[in-house]
């Protein structure tokens, strides 16, 4: 059985890239809700709410936890993809050493 690694830095990169587009659509999209809410807020009053108000906080807390965490896996795919990079260029010196 081959238990070996295969790692395309490109890919990592692209799929980072995907990554970091998603997380600005969503964060957009959050942003556009959150300033409907507050328009919102603004003509509704009484508890209901008050009541979705405390909805929506703790809606757009998770939101926001999610995209930061994409953001963050992102950022992991890019330092991936430069670290397996640094490690072929110096393996492929090493070699080039022996020959």
């Amino acid at each position: 059985m081959d238990n070996s690694l295969r790692v395309d830095p490109d890919v990592l990169d692209h799929g980072a890239a995907q990554l970091h587009a998603a997380h600005s659509a969503i964060q957009a999209a959050l942003s556009r809700a959150r300033d409907s809410h507050e328009t919102l807020q603004g003509a509704w009053h009484g508890r209901a709410a008050d009541a979705g108000a405390q909805i929506w906080a703790d809606v757009h807390d998770k939101f926001r936890r999610h995209l930061d965490a994409l953001a963050d896996n992102a950022t992991k795919l890019s330092v991936a993809a430069r670290l397996y990079r640094g490690q072929d260029a110096s393996s492929g010196a090493d070699i080039a050493q022996q020959m």
